[in-house]
C-alpha cells in the first residue's frame, strides 16, 4: 500500500516538475525572443535591461558591472544603427534549475554602419532570477561560425540608408 502511495506521490511530484521545467524553458526562450526584437530595433538601453546586476562572464571579461553591459551594448548600436536582422537560434538547455537556467545558443546578426558587421556565433548564456524576472548574468563566446566585416555604403548624412557593399 505505502510502495503504491508513494509511487503516486512520486508520479505526481514528477509531473509538476516537468510542467514547471517546460515553462522555465518557454520564459527563456520568450525572453531570447524579446531580445531579439529589441536589438532588432537597434536599441542598446532596452537590451541592456535583458543583464543582471553583475555578469560573471562579458565576452571576455569576468565580473562585468551592469554599466559596462549597457555602455558596450549603447556603442555597438551607434557604431552600427541599421540592424538588418538579428537573432538567437537553436537553444539546447544545459540545466533547468530553480533559479538558473545555462543554455547553448547560436546568435547571428547582419549590422550597418560604415561597416557592414555580420556572423554567427555560438554563446552559452547563464540566465538568473532577479528581481522576479529572468536576466542574463554570464555570456560566452563558444564558438565563432564566421564574421565578416567589410565597406558599407550607408550615407546617414541625410537620415538614409543606400542599402549595399562597396567593394
Amino acid at each position: 500500500m505505502w510502495m503504491g502511495l508513494a509511487s503516486v506521490l512520486l508520479l505526481l511530484a514528477w509531473g509538476g516538475v516537468a510542467t514547471w521545467r517546460s515553462a522555465t524553458r518557454q520564459a527563456i526562450e520568450d525572453q531570447l525572443s524579446a531580445l531579439s526584437n529589441v536589438a532588432r530595433r537597434a536599441d542598446g538601453r532596452a537590451a541592456s535591461a535583458f543583464y543582471g546586476a553583475t555578469l560573471v562572464r562579458f565576452q571576455n571579461s569576468f565580473d562585468v558591472p551592469h554599466e559596462k553591459v549597457s555602455h558596450a551594448l549603447a556603442q555597438m548600436f551607434r557604431e552600427y544603427p541599421f540592424v538588418l536582422g538579428f537573432e538567437y537560434r537553436n537553444p539546447q538547455f544545459e540545466s533547468i534549475s530553480l533559479g538558473e537556467v545555462s543554455l547553448l545558443v547560436d546568435q547571428q546578426w547582419e549590422l550597418r554602419g560604415n561597416e557592414v558587421y555580420s556572423g554567427s556565433e555560438r554563446h552559452r548564456l547563464i540566465w538568473r532570477k532577479e528581481g522576479g524576472a529572468w536576466r542574463i548574468v554570464s555570456q560566452e563566446l563558444i564558438k565563432t561560425h564566421w564574421s565578416r566585416k567589410t565597406k558599407s555604403a550607408v550615407d546617414t548624412s541625410a537620415g538614409t540608408v543606400a542599402i549595399g557593399v562597396r567593394q
